[in-house]
């Protein structure tokens, strides 16, 4: 069969066993039962992949499931790991080894389900047939619904890695940079130099806010803390802006004024807000309206950036890119559960990467090198 056959086949299948396969992830999903360390991967087309895989999955803890065709791939280049293959050379033998396979998974247990087939709804099905501790896959740009139902971690489009960092990051996940984006933004801030286009005065302003319906892009508040006691020995004042007071970390900066009497709270409405982003000689903000405001006059700002990438928007060439660059991100935003599960590794920037970033801002201009701003 060709692969636009099996798209179609997938297609015409595809609500029913999505929902199916979200019913079974539950029913088979054993998080207290010890499985050792084995790990199913499911790669159907590509035996190319499986090359790059080779390094990784080739000993006898990995099961992987493909279809026949890549069985001489697999043969050569990873002969310890065990295999489960589909024929895919007719609909009558690709119906009868889909339903050999199944009743091996029904019967099979995995430590964790690695799923690599991000389109297909079969993939998913077959995902879920294997007692497991947990399952991850790849998702789409699409943000399905069902995946962060069926994954307990999943990538979003991972277009920039590898397939073995890919691979790493499905079977181990951790908080690791991804080196690609982490060299082009240090390429891109090389190229910034707020200092040779403005005099940034005594004052910074500061812009904490963004839309409610994607608060997993904020920073957390001892982000924040750690950023004004930083600034509070450059700048005479900090004003922090924000369109109204509703704002969930309104209430932490009103708390963080008293501490630090250097901050000026201004809440004075939308339209005033802008203005005031408008009038910054040096901006501090996250990705949001105000950091576009703020690109679209080319007003230097320093950006902090989560889950979304610093590319999605154009990138100005005064704006200061500080991210913390992991293999998970971009994941987007706005799904119904994030792929971590709502760990949020990516906005929650540890304190030294934090004056690290600002000593590369300020350290040549005000002589500051700072290892630690907390007390």
């Amino acid at each position: 069969m060709t692969p636009k056959q099996l798209i179609l086949i997938d297609i015409f299948i595809a609500f029913p066993l999505k929902v199916l396969s979200i019913i079974l992830s539950f029913c088979r999903r054993t998080k207290n039962k010890d499985y050792g360390s084995s790990v199913l991967i499911i790669k159907f087309l590509g035996a190319g992949n499986f090359v790059a895989y080779a390094d990784i999955i080739n000993n006898e803890k990995f099961t992987v499931l493909t279809v026949l065709n890549n069985k001489a791939t697999l043969q050569k280049f990873t002969p310890n790991v065990k295999t489960i293959f589909i024929d895919e050379s007719s609909l009558l033998k690709l119906a009868m080894t889909i339903i050999q396979s199944s009743i091996i998974l029904l019967r099979s247990s995995f430590s964790l389900v690695v799923n690599l087939e991000s389109e297909s709804s079969f993939a998913k099905f077959i995902s879920s047939l294997p007692r497991a501790n947990r399952r991850s896959g790849i998702s789409n740009k699409h943000k399905s619904i069902f995946d962060p139902l069926f994954y307990s971690f999943f990538l979003v489009a991972p277009a920039l890695l590898s397939r073995p960092l890919v691979l790493k990051a499905l079977i181990a996940y951790d908080a690791n940079i991804n080196l690609d984006i982490k060299e082009a933004l240090i390429a891109h801030n090389n190229e910034v130099d707020f200092f040779s286009v403005s005099d940034v005065g005594d004052s910074v302003i500061i812009a904490p806010t963004c839309s409610l319906t994607d608060a997993n892009r904020r920073l957390t508040d001892q982000s924040w803390q750690v950023i004004c006691r930083y600034l509070v020995g450059l700048f005479q004042s900090l004003v922090v802006v924000f369109p109204n007071s509703d704002d969930p970390q309104y209430d932490f900066f009103v708390t963080l004024s008293k501490e630090i009497p250097e901050i000026d709270i201004q809440v004075d409405g939308y339209k005033q807000f802008v203005e005031t982003v408008l009038s910054a000689s040096l901006l501090i903000t996250i990705d949001s309206q105000a950091l576009h405001v703020a690109q679209h006059k080319n007003i230097p700002t320093i950006a902090f950036y989560g889950p979304t990438s610093p590319y999605g928007v154009e990138l100005g060439s005064n704006t200061y890119v500080i991210s913390r660059s992991l293999l998970c991100s971009p994941c987007t935003h706005k799904y119904l559960r994030l792929p971590c599960q709502g760990e949020n590794y990516c906005s929650q920037f540890r304190e030294y990467e934090i004056t690290e970033a600002l000593n590369a801002v300020f350290s040549k201009k005000y002589n500051r090198n700072w290892s630690s701003v907390m007390p």
